[in-house]
This record gives structure tokens, C-alpha cells and sequence, in this order.
């Protein structure tokens, strides 16, 4: 369906050139789906517009052939292009923000897009904008398609895109980090709704992702990218099993806890492509680079390892560490925990208790308003880890923003070390809170474009220290060498530097002042897998070293599983499931925290998800926020439901000590392991019916 072969593009400079992809060839096959991996800088996205003939006017093709379905696209005119784009090949960008019209409504858009491409009315348009937004699980569709941009979260604005490029069944789908912004459970729906859609009409997929467990589970082949040509590339299960380029092992050790070669790691920063080395690229991250291999001088080809498997590196025949082997882990079930899960927490008193926490935002002009948090309690011991997991809209960031008062909350009570935050004046707040700090989720924005980063972490300094000007800059010097940076940073600004770089700033600037909690508002989903990987280390060993207490609030179940103590599990602004992450990982019982955990995909292809293992998958319409059922707020989803779940209001029960439930069939112990392999066998029926 796809052909690419020896394509080199160029992004001419004053003074230089830009040298974005490097004789890259790629093949996508009629019916398959082709994972396209690499870090962010190494070419993926300007492959993408290649392919899609969108390079013109900023970039050139100085190399290579392009062929769709028996056509080559780079003798195309505008006019042919405008046919075949969109039409019959599809695209799902990665920034909605920048690819959603702001001024025009939601169903307007969509209906544009199929009208530009089919001969339809305005009603069969508006008809397939509906369908296609409750394909891709969006809750109350009518009210959506009335809406702008601006009224959607991120996550919500990104399903608008899959529903937008997948409206006219395209002959071949790119997708361009199609759910970076998605819940794990709609992340798993809408790649089994564009699977199942490549199958039934033998079209491609293309998936340009970060995320091997989407490689994992979905793809037939992947090709590795890095600085701007492709440094690997294999049918997954062979790529899985016999990793061997340096960059792609340093990889699946950041994204999968069982992979043997974690000593195997890059150094330094990523390879700038408006300078490339001679020789390899890799050579100066690389470990394992030698002058005599050829590696600083000669740039390797790609070289088979084992038939239809090649790799670019000089050295893999004679470096053990390269024969990439991954651990036999056996499946998921065999292995419930990763090798270094964290332990229980501490057991001493709690250094935050938070106690019917209740928060509500009203809406202008009417009565009604948005419920985020309801009667919501837990505390957090002092050198604790508290993961707090759920889709977006359950209320995650405004409890840990309520916690910090930065919100003030509609009811409840919330107590810090000892001392009722409701009843402090606005100074004793603003003594507290050095105590009590926060590392946003994207640190591009947590940052002042304008200032340098050594004022910025000498600010919290300057507020709750009585430290002297040189003080504050050998300061600032002490706390950027605690997250790994060279004091040089201190005279940088924001642009310029590197997504982990930044949030490592951010993280000096949330200890500076000597705080004793930090919550963390998914501190590394902006960041690529290795730097992710990083900045756990780091907070792992901040924690050792200054005894802090973290609230981690990230929707990564296996970041959680790794990093915490213990788990919230949170639903439309609810605690429904709370305890520690051994027991929640073993045996969640919460029909929700089930389906939270059969939807995360493993980096290990012998590990995949089949339809049984989804039993747990959720169905049906999300409540609203702004009218919640009487009953159990999960009931028009749950496959376990009875009438008492949906007329009720429901209570935390106490499972067993330090796990407790918010569901009235395990508090009865009425859901039995028999019924719930009846789901499984209903959800197997129901996704394939030829089965029986």
C-alpha cells in the first residue's frame, strides 16, 4: 500500500541544513499495521509529511520514491494531492490544539471534512459526526458536536481527530501518537476500533509512536528511527525477542521493567540533526562506540541480524550486551509485580489527612454545577508514595490542587501536619507553603519563557529563606547539581532546553525550599520514555535523600505500579478503590480498577491482550459530571450491575485492612470468579461473533 525507499528530506538554513530524514526506506503492506518509533527529534513526524506531501515550501525531498497503492505521490499536482489527502489517506496529528479550527464548532468540522470527500447530504454528515464521536467514546455526542475546541479537554479534542480521519475509510491511516492524550481504557477501545477497521476493509495503519506496548500489541512490523534514518527495524515478535541497536535497547529497558539489559543506557542529549557526527550517529551516547570498530568515522549500514531483521551499528556481532534478550516473564498474570515494585508504606502517623474532601465548580448563568470531588479521604505518611490513577475528568489534579489549596475546596477538611489548612490566615498559608509544593505536568508552561531557570529556583528561595544573595546562588548551584544538571543551566532560559531538562529545573525549583510533600501532576507524560525513565530515578532518589512525601497523579498504571506505595483508583470524582499497590495490583476488586488494568498494554508481544482478557471493558454512555446518578456513578457501564447499584449511593468498604471498595456486590461478596468469567466469555462472544 506504502513504499518509501532511500528518502532523504531537507530543511534548507542560513548558513546550514537541516538533514531531517536520511535514505529511509519503508514498507507498509496492504491489510497490516506498521509501528514507526524513534525519539522525539528523530524524523518520524517529518516522515509523515512527506508522505502526506506537506514538506513543500518549508523542507524539500532532496532523494528517493514514494509510491500509495501503485501511484508515486511525488509527481503529484496540488489538485491530485487534495484527492488523495484526507480521502484516501488518512491522518491523526498529535497536537489537537493546533489542528481544531477554534473558532468553528466541533460537528461543523467533521462534517467539512467527510463533505470534502463524499458525495453526501448535509444530514448523512452530521450522522456519521455522531456515530463516530460515540465510537470513540465520547460521553453526551449531541452536546459535543455543538461545541468549540476550546471546551474539550485535550484528551476529548484528540478522539475528535481519530473520529475526523477515520470518517471516510481511508485506504491508509497515519497516526501520529494517536492517544498520547488518551485514558488508558479509551486508548485501548479506539486502537481496537482502528485495528478492527483495517482488518474488515484491508486498508493500512501506520502508528508513529513512543509506546512499544502499542507496538506490542498492535503492530505486525516496527522500524526503529533515530537522527533522522533507521537504526532498526523486524517483525515485532522478532524485534521483541533479539533488540540489538543500542538506542532500541536503551528503550525497551526504559519502557519495560523486565528487559535484562538495564545497565545498557544513552549518555548526554540527543543527536542534533543540524549537526550530525561522521560515523554514527549514536557514537557519542553510545557506550559501546570504538575507533577501531569504525564507529566515529564510518557510517554503518543496515546489516541483517537474522532474516527480514536488519540493524545499523558496527559493533552487534561482537558486544554480548547487544544480543538484546528479553527476561521470560511469562504473561502478565505470572508476573503481577515488576523486579524493583515498591514495597508497603510506612507505618508511622499520617503527615496529611484529608477528610470528606468535597469540591464543586459552578456553571455561569445556571444552577447547576460540575461535581469534582466528592467525599473523597485518604492520608499520606510521611516518606510515602500515594499513586492517584483515573481517566481524565475524574477529578485527579483539582484533589491535588485542593490538597495545596490552591482551589478552595466546596467542603471537607484537609489537615497538614497537624494544622487545619481551612483555619489559617492567608499569611500562616503562606508560610506553610514551603512545606507543600507541586510539579506541574508540562514544564514548558510551569516555567517563564522570559527568565532564566537559576532566578526562577532562587525564588522560592528568596520567599521562604533568609539566605543572602550569594547564598541563594550557591543554592541554586547545590539543587541543580541534586536533579543532575550542570550548573551552566542556572544562566539558561526555558527555550532551548530539553522536556526532561526542564522538568528537572522544576523539580529543583518544587525542593527548594525544603518542602515535606510534593504532589506531582503527571510529572512525565510530556516527556519521551528514557526521560521519563530518568526523572523516576530521580524522585526515587530525592525521596531516599530528603525524606519527602510525593501524591503522584498520572494515568500510567505501570509508572504507578513501579513507583508508589499505595494507589487511589478515582471515578467521575470519587474514590473507589483505595490500597496498597501489591494488593490493588494482584487483586483490584472494583469492577473500574479492573478495567483500568486489563487496558494496559504490555511491551511484550507474548504478553498481548486478546478479547477475553478485556472482559473488564467498559460499555455504554459516562455520566455527566453535572448530573450523577443517584447509585453507583459506574452502573450504565458496568457488565456486573444489579438494580440496588443503580438506585443506591454507595460507600468506601473495607475489604480487608488497608483496601478498601466502593461497589455493593464486593461488599456482599456477590460478585463471584465465575460470573466474571461469564463477562469474559460474553465480551469474546460479542467482539466475534464467527467464535460461537
Amino acid at each position: 500500500m506504502l513504499f518509501v525507499r532511500d528518502l532523504s528530506v531537507e530543511y534548507p538554513e542560513i548558513g546550514r541544513t537541516t538533514y531531517a530524514v536520511n535514505d529511509v526506506s519503508l514498507d507498509v503492506p496492504a491489510g497490516s499495521v506498521v509501528g514507526l518509533v524513534g525519539e522525539s527529534g528523530s524524523g518520524k513526524s517529518t516522515l509523515t509529511l512527506a508522505i502526506l506531501g506537506l514538506t513543500r515550501g518549508r523542507g524539500r525531498i532532496a532523494a528517493g520514491n514514494i509510491e500509495f497503492d501503485g501511484e508515486n505521490l511525488l509527481e503529484l499536482s496540488e489538485d491530485a494531492w487534495r484527492e488523495i489527502r484526507g480521502g484516501q489517506i488518512g491522518l491523526v496529528p498529535q497536537n489537537p490544539r493546533g489542528a481544531l479550527d477554534p473558532a468553528e464548532r466541533i460537528g461543523m468540522q467533521i462534517e467539512e471534512y467527510y463533505l470534502a470527500h463524499r458525495d453526501a447530504t448535509t444530514a448523512e454528515a452530521n450522522a456519521r459526526a455522531l456515530e463516530l464521536l460515540t465510537l470513540v467514546g465520547i460521553n453526551d455526542p449531541e452536546r459535543r458536536l455543538r461545541a468549540f475546541p476550546h471546551e474539550l479537554s485535550g484528551g476529548m479534542a484528540q478522539r475528535v481527530l481519530i473520529a475526523m480521519a477515520l470518517s471516510c475509510s481511508p485506504k491508509l491511516l497515519i497516526a501520529d501518537e494517536p492517544t498520547s492524550g488518551l485514558d488508558v481504557t479509551i486508548q485501548a477501545e479506539v486502537l481496537d476500533d482502528m485495528r478492527r477497521s483495517v482488518e474488515a476493509v484491508g486498508s493500512s495503519l501506520l502508528v508513529i509512536t513512543q509506546d512499544l506496548g502499542i507496538v506490542a500489541n498492535y503492530c505486525d512490523r516496527v522500524y526503529i528511527m533515530h537522527a533522522g534514518e533507521i537504526a532498526e527495524e523486524a517483525p515485532v515478535e522478532r524485534f521483541f525477542e533479539n533488540a540489538t541497536h543500542p538506542a532500541t535497547i536503551a528503550l525497551l529497558a526504559a519502557q519495560d521493567q523486565h528487559y535484562e539489559h538495564e545497565r545498557v543506557r544513552l549518555r548526554g542529549l540527543p543527536v542534533n540533526t543540524r549537526n550530525l557526527p561522521s560515523g554514527c550517529y549514536l557514537h557519542r551516547r553510545c557506550q559501546f562506540a570504538d575507533h577501531a570498530a569504525g564507529c566515529h568515522d564510518v557510517r554503518p549500514p543496515l546489516t541483517d541480524v537474522l532474516p527480514d531483521h536488519r540493524v545499523r551499528c558496527h559493533r552487534f556481532r561482537e558486544v554480548p550486551e547487544l544480543a538484546g534478550r528479553r527476561a521470560d516473564v511469562g504473561t502478565p498474570a505470572e508476573s503481577a509485580a515488576p523486579p524493583h515494585a515498591r514495597g508497603a508504606a510506612p507505618t508511622n502517623g499520617a503527615l496529611l489527612s484529608v477528610e470528606g474532601l468535597v469540591k464543586h465548580f459552578p456553571i455561569p448563568g445556571s444552577d447547576a454545577y460540575v461535581q469534582a470531588c466528592q467525599d473523597v479521604s485518604f492520608d499520606v505518611k510521611p516518606g510515602e508514595t500515594l499513586g492517584v490513577v483515573g481517566e481524565s475528568g475524574s477529578g485527579k489534579t483539582t484533589l491535588g490542587r485542593c490538597v495545596l489549596r490552591l482551589l478552595e475546596p466546596t467542603g471537607g477538611r484537609v489537615v497538614f501536619d497537624g494544622r487545619d489548612l481551612h483555619e489559617l490566615s492567608k499569611g500562616e498559608l503562606r508560610q506553610l507553603r514551603k512545606d507543600m509544593q507541586i510539579v506541574y505536568q508540562e514544564p514548558f508552561d510551569s516555567l517563564n519563557p522570559l527568565l532564566s531557570v537559576g532566578r526562577q529556583i532562587r525564588e522560592p528561595l528568596k520567599l521562604h529563606s533568609d539566605l543572602s544573595r550569594s547564598e541563594r546562588r550557591e543554592r541554586v548551584h547545590e539543587l541543580l547539581g541534586l536533579v543532575g544538571l550542570p550548573k551552566a543551566v542556572a544562566d539558561a532560559v526555558p527555550q532551548g532546553l530539553s522536556p526532561g531538562t526542564l522538568q528537572r529545573c522544576s523539580i529543583a525549583r518544587a525542593i527548594a525550599p525544603n518542602p515535606k510533600l510534593i504532589v506531582l501532576d503527571e510529572p512525565t507524560s510530556a516527556l519521551p520514555p528514557e526521560a521519563e525513565a530518568d526523572i523516576i530515578r530521580l524522585l526515587n532518589d530525592l525521596q531516599e535523600r530528603l525524606g519527602l512525601s510525593y501524591i503522584f497523579i498520572s494515568h500510567d498504571l505501570a509508572l504507578v505500579r513501579e513507583f508508589c506505595n499505595r494507589v487511589v483508583v478515582m471515578y467521575l470524582s470519587q474514590i473507589v478503590e483505595i490500597g496498597t499497590q501489591e494488593e490493588l495490583f494482584a487483586r483490584p476488586r472494583h469492577p473500574y480498577s479492573r478495567a483500568l488494568l486489563a487496558s494496559v498494554l504490555e511491551p511484550n508481544p507474548r504478553a498481548k491482550r486478546d478479547v477475553g482478557a478485556r472482559a473488564e471493558r467498559l460499555e455504554g454512555e459516562i455520566p455527566s459530571p453535572i448530573d450523577l446518578p443517584s447509585g453507583c456513578y459506574l452502573a450504565s457501564r458496568c457488565h456486573f450491575v444489579r438494580d440496588r447499584c443503580r438506585s443506591e449511593p454507595q460507600e468506601l468498604y473495607p475489604l480487608v485492612p488497608g483496601h478498601d471498595v466502593r461497589c455493593w456486590r464486593v461488599s456482599e461478596n456477590d460478585l463471584t470468579e465465575a460470573e466474571i468469567e461469564e463477562s469474559r466469555r460474553r465480551v469474546a462472544a460479542s467482539a466475534n461473533p464467527d467464535a460461537g
